[in-house]
């Protein structure tokens, strides 16, 4: 929860939006079915968060423990971030700072809260209010984050494809083109997939490779 490149929240919102659209013989329906197809659904995806859990807690405690590097041609430090960046930056960098006789300058919690919390109040009324209103509150929310440093020009990109999509074609080619924007989602999704699987057939044959990074940073 707390990288908000991969929340928990994103992918479970993606995969009932694809359900809705893929199982269910009616959407516009709710019977018993569909109902039952749904709950079955939700156990799946409960299922899969647990064991998903437990395999990713044990293999990167395993990984971190015995290999220091990588096993491509990279080379790389398994966890750079936890084994350079967090001592550096969070606890090396501090005590430097502090030694220059550079301290951080005082804040009020309080005031920054209500700050944060008027202005996305501000933003979410004036988002319902206004049909043409173009800022969400979400980008205020996510402005700084480290991800949309890097995800900024694809945020734009969707955001263009969207208007344009709708600005010419209107409401019905916009219905007809969310296929092929979820065809993405899962092309996404696939592709991590298979590059994984020839990293680990390469590397079980002792066959060097590089590796394919699907997210940035």
């Amino acid at each position: 929860h707390y990288d908000f490149r991969e929340p928990l929240s994103v992918y479970a919102s993606h995969a009932l939006k694809v359900a809705d659209t893929t199982i269910y013989d009616n959407a516009d329906e709710d019977g018993p079915t569909d109902r039952r197809r749904g709950r079955r659904f939700l156990y799946a995806m409960m299922l899969s968060v647990v064991v998903a859990y437990f395999v990713s807690l044990s293999s990167t405690l395993w990984m971190e423990y015995n290999y220091a590097f990588t096993q491509d041609v990279e080379q790389r430090h398994v966890n750079e971030w936890g084994s350079e960046g967090v001592p550096r930056w969070l606890i090396m960098e501090s005590t430097v700072q502090y030694e220059a006789g550079h301290y951080q300058s005082p804040h009020n919690p309080g005031v920054w809260f209500g700050v944060g919390f008027g202005m996305t109040m501000l933003l979410s009324v004036l988002r319902l209010r206004f049909a043409s209103w173009p800022l969400h509150p979400i980008g205020y929310l996510m402005l700084s984050t480290f991800p949309v440093g890097h995800l900024w020009f694809s945020i734009f990109i969707g955001w263009l494809a969207k208007t344009a999509i709708v600005r010419f074609g209107g409401a019905s080619v916009y219905t007809r083109a969310k296929p092929f924007f979820f065809g993405l989602i899962v092309g996404e999704s696939l592709a991590a997939a298979f590059w994984l699987a020839i990293g680990f057939a390469f590397n079980f044959m002792d066959i060097p490779y590089r590796p394919v990074n699907i997210m940035p940073g």
